[in-house]
């Protein structure tokens, strides 16, 4: 007789791993090449005048998007914190509970439920 597979899905969690550096590089070398190819080829801007534009927005862009994701990452980071410290503190309030109905009617508890782990 075959036995049937009894297949559990574990919780996976997806995590967006935003580095700052990285995401600003992108962002500014994308915005900066879009400013050349639009003061060369829309404005027929000299040289000079396209490359302190390039610089300019390439520098702006870059900061403002560093800024941006350590931003987030800040504010993403203490939800997060608030979430897990409600989930541990619901996690002992039913350990807790457990405990005492065990010892009510009369069941050993074990060490780690008596020190709290």
């Amino acid at each position: 007789m075959a036995q049937a597979k009894i297949r559990t899905r574990q919780k996976t969690q997806r995590t967006l791993l935003l580095n700052p550096d990285k995401l600003g590089l992108v962002v500014a070398t994308f915005l900066a090449t879009a400013v050349m190819g639009f003061c060369f080829f829309y404005r027929q801007a000299d040289w000079f005048e396209t490359a302190i534009r390039v610089a300019l927005i390439f520098v702006m862009s870059y900061v403002a998007t560093f800024i941006f994701v350590v931003v987030l990452k800040h504010i993403a980071s203490t939800e997060l914190a608030k979430v897990r410290a409600r989930e541990r503190e619901k996690k002992t309030v039913q350990e807790q509970s457990a405990s005492e109905e065990a010892s009510e009617r009369g069941e050993p508890v074990s060490e780690e439920v008596r020190r709290g782990e």
